[in-house]
């Protein structure tokens, strides 16, 4: 759907006439109106498939909510009382607002089955990333290997092959693309493997391989096409776990780093010292790496030139409070249930970059049903304090990871959490309007 003009533009029967529209369109069991339902209406319709849209329990009050939430108004009246001058719009403060664009689901038919999809990065033309199968011998998911997928969910292929040989690897734990294309794909190893740092060219093929090189749970590129690696894989008892960064000038892992800079240690202790970090992403204006370890919420600032921390800034984010029990797709357990829950552990899920100036954190409350909470954080406002989002959008996104490109955020939700009834992992994808 095409940009939504602001509610000043409107009136109220342009809203009333878009909102029978959509009914209108939903007794015919037209797609487009399906996918707007999809995304935006709460209750149990929004899990019926397309050839039932027709026949589901859907009124003219359901047509308004779902009008009224892609202005980015939680309710029908909210939005009639600003179109009409009874109340103000929403207050951003400044900040962007977000708006749904669509989901994708990831082909399962010609691609692997996958459980999750981890570390990746959307290109103008696909997406790579980890690739994490099931299976049965494990709790979670089996060795990682990076596969491509186009920006609609089609399975391209996978670069280099699960083994030990030139180009192959026994788990594949975390990648980086430079300015070349070039793919840096660190390998733990998978039981007694040796851990090594593979190079492939931007078509694919296989270029070099490098061990005996400390770990690597983060890495990205800078500016200057400098290789920054993120681990806490070494020590002695006293900085085992401490976040270390280093700095291979070119991407050049035959050089020694340029520097060497201990960071923080994780809030807990980790039982796998390769554990990544909660985010890692780099912002190219100012040639900044933002840091946040893994279990905490305080982000670090570095200047890569310099190689020094510069800040250290973060909002705790509130205490849990459930949504209204409407707002839930799913219900695994009852508001009583969730409301009897003791304790509510808050953990960060991921951190984003957006146009290169907003820093977007997902948290999740477990054990709940309920789908993350996002805060984001201006990096040019003169405090870095943080302001959680409350965009009904949101309500139901089960993300585990999310990346972004300029200004639209890709949120991955593996097949477990799935909400578009594909049984698929699929990206919801929305814009950022500044």
């Amino acid at each position: 759907m095409g940009t939504l003009p602001p509610p000043s533009q409107l009136s109220l029967k342009s809203l009333k006439h878009q909102a029978k529209q959509l009914l209108k369109a939903q007794r015919q069991g037209d797609r487009h109106a399906w996918n707007r339902i999809r995304a935006l209406h709460p209750a149990s319709v929004n899990r019926v498939e397309q050839q039932q849209l027709a026949s589901a329990d859907f009124g003219l009050q359901d047509a308004q909510l779902v009008v009224a939430r892609e202005y980015g108004f939680r309710s029908w009246p909210r939005l009639y009382a600003a179109v009409a001058g009874a109340a103000p719009q929403p207050d951003t403060s400044g900040q962007p607002t977000f708006r749904y664009q669509g989901a994708f689901a990831l082909d399962i038919e010609k691609g692997p089955a996958l459980r999750d999809f981890t570390d990746f990065h959307i290109g103008q033309q696909s997406i790579i990333g980890l690739v994490s199968k099931p299976h049965a011998d494990f709790a979670h998911s089996g060795p990682a290997f990076v596969g491509q997928y186009s920006l609609s969910g089609a399975y391209i292929g996978r670069i280099g092959a699960l083994g030990t040989g030139p180009g192959q690897y026994e788990n594949a734990c975390a990648l980086a693309l430079d300015p070349q294309g070039r793919l840096f794909l660190y390998e733990q190893g998978y039981r007694s493997a040796e851990c090594k740092y593979h190079i492939f060219a931007a078509g694919g093929s296989y270029m070099d391989c490098f061990a005996g090189l400390p770990g690597a749970a983060e890495m990205l590129f800078d500016r200057a096409g400098n290789l920054l690696v993120v681990s806490n894989d070494e020590g002695n008892e006293a900085d085992c776990g401490i976040y270390k960064l280093r700095l291979y000038p070119g991407g050049d892992l035959t050089q020694t780093p340029r520097y060497v800079l201990p960071l923080t240690k994780p809030q807990r202790r980790l039982l796998d010292r390769q554990h990544a970090p909660a985010g890692m992403v780099y912002q190219h204006s100012r040639d900044r790496l933002f840091f946040l370890p893994m279990n905490d919420y305080r982000i670090h600032e570095i200047d890569v030139a310099q190689g020094r921390l510069v800040d250290t800034f973060g909002t705790r984010p509130p205490a849990f409070r459930p949504v209204p029990e409407a707002l839930l797709p799913q219900k695994e357990m009852s508001l009583e249930e969730i409301l009897a829950v003791r304790e509510v552990s808050t953990r960060v899920g991921g951190l984003t970059l957006l146009s290169d100036r907003y820093l977007l954190l997902h948290f999740t409350d477990f054990p709940t049903p309920y789908p993350g909470r996002w805060m984001l954080y201006d990096l040019d406002a003169p405090q870095r304090r943080g302001h959680m989002l409350d965009y009904p959008a949101f309500y139901t996104n089960w993300a585990t990871h999310t990346a972004s490109r300029g200004d639209q955020l890709y949120t991955y939700i593996p097949p477990e959490f799935d909400t578009i009834a594909t049984s698929k992992g699929h990206f919801k994808v929305y814009s950022c309007r500044f």
